[in-house]
């Protein structure tokens, strides 16, 4: 008996789309760094280097991941305050905190917020990727 398995045609669709990722990183060889290593994955990346904006993007994108960094100095938002929003919305993404400063103070308050995977800067192309996989994220090649 050959019968093809059931599978629902909403989900076949969604596996079929490329992932969406957010970095949000106040430095811009860091975002540029970043999109070099999503351009050979099939997925849909954008780069913030504020809060806000990134805030802005996760209420109005379906966001598969987050790369979130911490510190943001001379801004009126750091990677703690995006946590404490990105907390109440209704569709949360996946966030992987991305530091340089994994004993600091904010650092040990992201973890009072919630339970997210932390990795430390600097790290490979090959060390993201695991990051990626190890949330969940499953790229393609580009064609």
């Amino acid at each position: 008996m050959n019968e093809k398995p059931i599978v629902d045609p909403q989900l076949e669709a969604k596996l079929k789309q490329p992932e969406t990722i957010l970095a949000i990183d106040d430095d811009a060889l860091v975002l540029d760094l970043y999109e070099k290593f999503m351009a050979r994955w099939d997925c849909f990346f954008i780069k913030s280097q504020r809060v806000e904006d990134g805030l802005a993007i996760c209420k109005t994108v379906g966001l598969s991941l987050v790369l979130l960094d911490l510190r943001f100095p001379g801004h009126p938002l750091n990677g703690v305050d995006f946590l404490k929003e990105a907390h109440k919305l209704p569709r949360k993404p996946r966030i992987v905190v991305l530091t340089g400063y994994p004993g600091s103070k904010e650092c040990e308050e992201a973890m009072a917020i919630g339970n997210y995977y932390v990795a430390r800067k600097p790290y490979t192309r090959d060390e993201l990727d695991g990051i990626l996989r190890v949330n969940g994220i499953i790229l393609r090649p580009r064609a």
